[in-house]
């Protein structure tokens, strides 16, 4: 049994340090220096990690100072506390409180360490005193009632027991267990049987849920005895913070013909190998390459070079269209456009066709806009906008798969003619709502608007166009949410003097550890560097107040480690004097780095105490904050920076005449981590997603462009916490991650990268436990033939079917104290909506099995019927396309699955190779068959609306459900032919179900085989034919509920899985420690009793999202005993729906609106809206009052010690 690891992200923050009250010292709040600030970091580590003589060590320094500080003192207590140490526990508690007597957290220790050696008055007047300073803090109170009732005072403690208890078990977590079971234990102690019983029923409930009591260590710490991080008072890290010296760097020359006079140099890891390549453009180099020799993998000035188009070119990009992790090329010459497409370390043109633009590109950013997994392109130039989806372009005649496994290197370029291509990219400008718009000079990417999905800024002279993305391929004018002053500057409200700011690509990112991305622009002829962000609120969240320009830039400026700048030559824009952010320092705050206009290159890592002025440092606020110059980084051309020597800092590189120009960091102040993110289901590079990193008080957030960086951590040893949020808007998160202490690695990548995305399930269907005697064990999920808004190609959604029956057999549900209990529980990325329950109860022959039909399809639906099958027939023969015979495999349903199919890539989860199964049965049976019905019992991986818009779009993949043929008589070439039997029939609605399909009449006996085909990922563990007539007596009865609670609960920790052909399944005992998402925004059924809201077909529905769960209870007294000769199973009967928030869902991000039975589809019109007559509303009112959580807290927000815990 588990204590609940989630409640505790909700109890109270820890850190009470500064709440001395009278008598005490004074207590002068400083604030701390960065060494202070770090070295407290690492005694709240070493505590987390239980290394107990390792936080003593890290503290001993702010201890040994003539007066510490009180927060000190307060850890040194935590840790005697922890250690079991009473006399070191005594002297820091005697420390602590001469200083602050009334402070909680010492006064809450104390009071442990009186509870220790029997001392109940003393502990007593601690405890009061601790409560009075932290009246919240559940432990506290807690300690308090038990003392009381110690003492004699069992009134007060049941007060006090209830008083904790009135905050709810959602709330109170472990510690309302605790006082649950004491306050029902003073009841039976004194005699009141009739109060404790209810008290013993509820924690029986919650025990059951698998929750508990905290155990023995955490009771004893409480809230209140840990050693925490330090608070950080100011997300926005203020001016000199985090400043350290800036590194020098070595500069060394490297002769590169092919790459000599470049007007750009580019770090990109274009083989995969995770080791910076060089990319090199524009002047007479046209575009060229280069990799670190093979002969010499450590060194960095032996490199191979290739020339791969030759001058002139206008414009070149490099990207991963076909997601192999090595990187193709878009060339632009003139108006033409060109694919190069890599094969290893060489490239071949594409024959793939481009139709001409209107007039050369000036800017191009590859993008996944429609969140289907490929990268698409995006062109500007004086023609206005170009919006090209990727339809499979890397798919050529020949290709296996489409995004299969990457090919061999090639040792040399490939001479041999293009493949000729199958898939396109096709112009969408107009059905994405683009036209009609610009010129313009820029384009980049962003997440503006913080809704998951990828907006685009496009800009120049004129000023500029926010595309807010609407999701299903649109986007929306944007200038609305950006306010007056920069709509000022916007195309579509006319030109100003604002607009000479944008003729120049701006640089996008999160600046002053905020969140939210805001623009630096650089102004033209002169480049003085503006900021313009949107106003924040005390918790740094962005208000709806208009954007603004704010000069100077804020401290501290966060970003990307480098701008979304061109690979190739960027026509006017780059004119402009060069700009780029990347932290130099390794402080834990990006630097702003720019050209001075004359060659010489400025560094800006605290603005407000720096100014410049005709180049040279100055002090008298006249001339433009622009930053300090660099004399080691030399001068000349723009820089690059990437880490070329694998010592986790940041080395710069520049074109230069005869080649480049590497400058080598000799020693960053800070300390780096190298970050790389490789994606399964989203495009390969990552490209859209959002990285935070937390180290101490510095917050970064990285809109990730797909090159692997290095983040500083300042002297920090660890980071605290790293999050992505990948494009498909899943959210992965890790914490305390601690840094090698080696400079130089031979794979960076063991470091802290690469981060791979998860490839586990974020939608599928709600889950279903039941009670199996012993625990809840898990039975599937359900509601699975039920999907609101799911796109099976552009323009088809499938049509939900809203009601279902699930198989509970008899050895999965069990009775106890005469109830028959199951828990219902949303624990993906969904939203569900369920109307009606009801358990039916099937007592049929012992020598018989019952099944439901199981079954995902297209209409029509199949109707509802309880299919009785006796002895069947295996199969004699499973002949698969793969060659192999899968009869055994077939026989028995034992979780040892047919697999005759190769996966698809990550883009298409769910789908596989094309694949048969041809089936042969005993046909001397068939001919005496009454009846012939096929019974599968398998799994579907499921796929979702991105997978389903991907196969469409992408050639030679499909999504093709089970389709049954029959054999018949063979063609001249003697090539066995096989007949359809119909439409695709259909698969197990999730995991491990089965489905019946009629074949009567179908097979012949003389050729007794039936070929199942399909491309989708199913995995069959049990297929027979059913002979017999379909007519075993059954007796069914029908239960209604008696109690349905909703609470919420949590997310189930996934079972390990032994092989890959079984599904993912969850253990009810233990609960994942951290959550995987959030809620969709919107309100959800309140907790508690809801029984009357699924006792029938109403449209009144229990609204339920992720980490919610419903405990179903049924009477079994009302049934009567088995019967000799009989068995007893189940058939749950559920009706309602579920959504998922892929981005490729429709109407996916809010809870609204709400399903029905009358509406045609979904989402529906105006003409079948919900209704809205009084008990519909009167529903709304009354139970649909829970706003969504937030189960994963905001990196930026809060001690750290709450994210940990």
């Amino acid at each position: 049994m588990k204590v609940i690891a989630l409640a505790l992200l909700l109890l109270l923050p820890c850190c009470l340090f500064l709440s001395a009250c009278g008598g005490a010292e004074p207590v002068v709040e400083t604030a701390p220096s960065v060494e202070d600030t770090l070295a407290r970091e690492r005694v709240a580590a070493h505590f987390r990690g239980n290394r107990l003589p390792q936080a003593r060590t890290a503290l001993a320094p702010l201890l040994s100072r003539p007066h510490p500080a009180l927060e000190d003192l307060v850890r040194a207590a935590a840790i005697e506390l922890a250690d079991s140490r009473p006399e070191a526990l005594a002297a820091a508690l005697e420390q602590g409180l001469a200083k602050a007597p009334g402070e909680p957290a010492l006064r809450y220790m104390r009071a442990q360490l009186s509870l220790q050696s029997g001392e109940l008055e003393a502990a007593l007047a601690d405890l009061q005193a601790a409560r009075a300073g932290a009246p919240h803090d559940l432990p506290t109170a807690l300690h308090l009632a038990a003392a009381l009732y110690d003492l004699g005072r069992g009134e007060e403690a049941a007060a006090i027991y209830r008083e904790i208890m009135e905050v709810g078990i959602e709330h109170g977590g472990s510690w309302y267990i605790s006082a649950l079971y004491r306050l029902s234990r003073i009841h039976l102690e004194e005699g009141r049987g009739a109060k404790a019983e209810p008290l013993l029923k509820e924690l029986k409930t919650l025990e059951e849920r698998g929750l508990a009591a905290p155990a023995s260590v955490l009771l004893t710490r409480g809230n209140l005895g840990w050693a925490e991080p330090p608070q950080v008072r100011d997300q926005a890290v203020a001016a000199g913070t985090l400043a350290w010296d800036m590194p020098s760097y070595k500069a060394i020359a490297v002769a590169l013909p092919k790459l000599a006079g470049a007007q750009t140099l580019r770090a990109k890891d274009l083989d995969g190998d995770r080791r910076p390549d060089l990319v090199a453009s524009g002047g007479a180099v046209g575009l060229a390459v280069a990799r670190r020799a093979r002969t010499q993998p450590t060194g960095i000035e032996a490199w191979e070079t290739q020339t791969l188009a030759e001058a002139p070119l206008t414009l070149a990009r490099a990207f991963d269209l076909g997601n192999d992790d090595d990187l193709d090329f878009i060339v632009a010459r003139g108006t033409q456009l060109t694919l190069l497409t890599a094969d290893g370390f060489s490239w071949n043109q594409s024959a793939l066709a481009f139709a001409p633009l209107p007039s050369p590109p000036r800017d191009l950013s590859p993008v996944d806009f429609d969140h289907d997994g490929d990268l698409d392109l995006l062109l500007v130039g004086d023609f206005g906008a170009r919006l090209l989806r990727n339809d499979g372009a890397a798919v050529t005649a020949g290709t296996a798969q489409p995004g299969g496994e990457p090919g061999e290197e090639a040792a040399t370029p490939n001479d041999s003619p293009p493949a000729a291509p199958l898939g396109t990219f096709t112009d969408v400008t107009e059905a994405a709502g683009l036209s009609g718009q610009g010129p313009f000079a820029w384009c980049l990417i962003e997440d503006f608007d913080s809704d998951q999905d990828v907006d685009l800024l496009l800009g120049g002279a004129g000023g500029f166009f926010l595309a807010d993305n609407q999701r299903a391929g649109r986007f929306a004018d944007g200038a609305a949410a950006l306010g007056s002053s920069l709509a000022a500057a916007n195309f579509t409200r006319g030109g100003s003097g604002l607009s000479a700011w944008f003729e120049s690509k701006p640089l996008v990112a999160a600046i002053g550890g905020r969140s939210q991305p805001a623009l630096i622009v650089a102004r033209a002829g002169d480049g003085t560097p503006l900021l313009w962000r949107r106003p924040t609120d005390e918790r740094g969240q962005q208000t709806a107040a208009s954007w603004s320009p704010t000069a100077p830039l804020p401290d501290g400026p966060d970003g990307p480690d480098g701008p979304d700048g061109p690979d190739g030559p960027a026509g006017p824009a780059a004119a402009a004097p060069w700009s780029l952010l990347a932290d130099l320092n390794l402080d834990g705050t990006a630097d702003l780095v720019h050209g001075d206009g004359q060659g010489g290159v400025l560094v800006n890592c605290a603005p407000a105490q720096l100014t410049i002025k005709d180049g040279k440092d100055g002090k008298d606020g006249e001339g433009r904050r622009a930053g300090q110059l660099m004399p080691s980084l030399g001068s000349g051309g723009a820089l690059d920076f990437t880490d070329l020597d694998g010592d986790l800092d940041l080395d710069g590189l520049r074109a230069t005449a005869t080649g480049c120009e590497f400058l080598i960091c000799e020693k960053a102040p800070g300390n780096g981590a190298r970050l790389e993110y490789l994606g399964l289901k989203d495009n390969k590079r990552a490209v859209g997603a959002v990285v935070e990193v937390r180290a101490g008080p510095a917050y970064r957030r990285i809109f990730w462009t797909g090159d692997a960086t290095v983040v500083g951590v300042g002297a920090r040893e660890w980071v605290d916490v790293v999050r992505v949020t990948w494009p498909n808007g899943v959210i992965q998160t890790e914490l305390d991650l601690e840094l090698s202490s080696q400079t130089f690695v031979d794979d960076t990548g063991e470091l802290l990268g690469p981060f791979t995305q998860e490839a586990g399930l974020v939608g599928s269907c709600p889950f279903l436990y039941a009670w199996n005697g012993e625990t809840y064990t898990f039975i599937s999920d359900v509601l699975g033939i039920t999907p609101l808004g799911l796109p099976m190609a552009p323009g088809m959604l499938v049509p939900p079917d809203h009601d279902e029956y699930v198989l509970v057999t008899g050895e999965q549900l069990r009775e106890r104290d005469g109830e028959l209990r199951l828990q219902f529980t949303e624990e993906l990325r969904e939203v569900s909506y369920l109307d009606r329950v009801r358990l039916d109860v099937v007592d049929h022959p012992a020598d018989t099995a019952i099944y439901p039909d199981e079954r995902f399809t297209f209409p029509p639906f199949p109707k509802p019927h309880t299919h009785s099958v006796r002895e069947p027939l295996v199969p004699l023969a499973a002949i698969a396309s793969d060659g192999r015979d899968w009869a055994g495999e077939l026989a028995l349903a034992d979780d040892v699955h047919a697999v005759p199919f190769t996966n698809l890539a990550p883009q298409f989860l769910g789908l596989a190779s094309p694949h048969t199964i041809d089936l042969t049965f005993d046909g001397e049976a068939i001919a005496q068959a009454q009846k012939l019905r096929l019974v599968f019992t398998g799994w579907f991986f499921w796929s979702d609306a991105s997978v389903n818009m991907a196969a469409a779009r992408t050639p030679g993949v499909d999504f093709v459900p089970p389709i049954l043929s029959v054999p018949v008589a063979a063609g001249a070439s003697g090539e066995q032919a096989w007949r359809p039997l119909g439409p695709p029939v259909g698969f197990p609605a999730g995991k491990t179900k089965t489905m019946v399909i009629d074949v009567s009449g179908q097979i012949d006996p003389a050729d007794p085989r039936i070929r199942v085909f399909s491309t989708l990922r199913l995995y069959w563990d049990r297929i027979v034919l059913a002979v017999d007539g379909d007519d075993a007596p059954l007796v069914v009865r029908s239960l209604e509920a008696s109690s349905a609670e909703l609470w919420q609960r949590g997310f189930s920790e996934p079972l390990p899985a032994q092989r890959a052909d079984l599904p993912e399944r969850f253990d009810w005992e233990r609960l994942a420690s951290a959550p995987r998402w959030n809620q969709h925004p919107g309100n959800y059924t309140r907790y508690g009793q809801v029984l009357e809201l699924v006792s029938e077909i109403d449209d009144r529905m229990v609204i339920m999202g992720a980490g919610d769960a419903l405990t179903l209870v049924f009477d079994a007294g009302q049934l009567p005993p088995v019967a000799a000769g009989q068995r007893r199973d189940y058939l749950l009967f559920l009706d309602g729906w579920a959504k998922d928030r892929d981005p490729n869902t429709i109407s996916a991000l809010e809870v609204e609106p709400l399903p029905h039975h009358a509406m045609t589809g979904y989402p529906y019109g105006p003409d079948t809206p919900y209704p809205s007559d009084q008990a519909h509303s009167s529903y709304r009112r009354e139970y649909n009052t829970r706003a969504a959580r937030d189960w994963i807290r905001p990196v930026m927000d809060g001690p750290l010690g709450e994210q940990r815990r």
